[in-house]
């Protein structure tokens, strides 16, 4: 299968699963061009089962983004935000039994087959669902039309594999995840900021202060001369009571 062919038919398919199960921009954009550079080992008559299926075991291999709560970087509505949301809060193989199922309609066996899991499985977390059901059924396929790959990226990867240079695209373990923080790292971060604030602007200066009049005082001991001393405890020593 030619690049551009790949590309048109089943690129999107492939960033859309990738970016689902890792929730990492990173390492949608490697499994995508990795994908793509190795459109030419899948037939013409490949269909969406073949491409996702190895797209996944990929997709095991790269990076994940376990504390991403939704995709900030894409123009989502309150409603698909309030989506993806949902589906992000599930484990990594349930996102992709979802996504599988509600986006690309494979059937459970198939997707039990790409995952590695049996198809009891498959169903059970399907029907484990609840109303979310519901909403998927309504909404992902809409949701997933802003999961594509950037144009920018298609052109490179295009011009890439054609020009024989397609290797500069190969997946690598040390992918960074691209980190989105949860709302308890916000919280958490502020109070450590408002600690170290007050430790700086209040506290610290008014230990400083504290040695500084310490010392002073223990000076002005040292300043009082020693005959001074002696004559006081002398007369006092000496001196007749009334």
């Amino acid at each position: 299968m030619n690049i551009e062919k790949f590309i048109d038919a089943f690129g999107d398919d492939v960033y859309a699963l990738a970016l689902l199960v890792t929730k990492n921009f990173d390492s949608a954009e490697r499994v995508f061009t990795q994908i793509a550079q190795d459109c030419d080992t899948f037939p013409e008559t490949a269909e969406l089962y073949d491409i996702v299926k190895k797209a996944y075991r990929l997709c095991r291999k790269v990076p994940s983004n376990d504390n991403a709560e939704t995709l900030s970087e894409i123009g989502l509505s309150a409603k698909q935000e309030a989506l993806i949301s949902e589906v992000f809060s599930r484990p990594q193989i349930v996102r992709a039994i979802i996504h599988l199922s509600y986006e690309n309609d494979l059937e459970p066996d198939r997707v039990a087959a790409i995952t590695d899991v049996n198809v009891r499985y498959v169903n059970e977390q399907l029907g484990d669902l609840g109303e979310l059901s519901e909403r998927l059924n309504k909404s992902y396929k809409e949701l997933c039309l802003k999961l594509t790959a950037p144009d920018k990226l298609k052109i490179s990867v295009i011009q890439a594999v054609n020009s024989g240079e397609k290797r500069l695209f190969e997946v690598r373990g040390d992918a960074a995840p691209r980190h989105s923080w949860t709302k308890k790292q916000k919280i958490g971060t502020v109070i450590a900021a408002a600690v170290v604030a007050i430790l700086a602007c209040i506290v610290i200066p008014l230990f400083l202060a504290y040695l500084e009049s310490y010392e002073e005082i223990n000076s002005s001991y040292d300043e009082v001369p020693p005959e001074l001393i002696f004559s006081y405890t002398t007369e006092t020593e000496h001196t007749p009571s009334e």
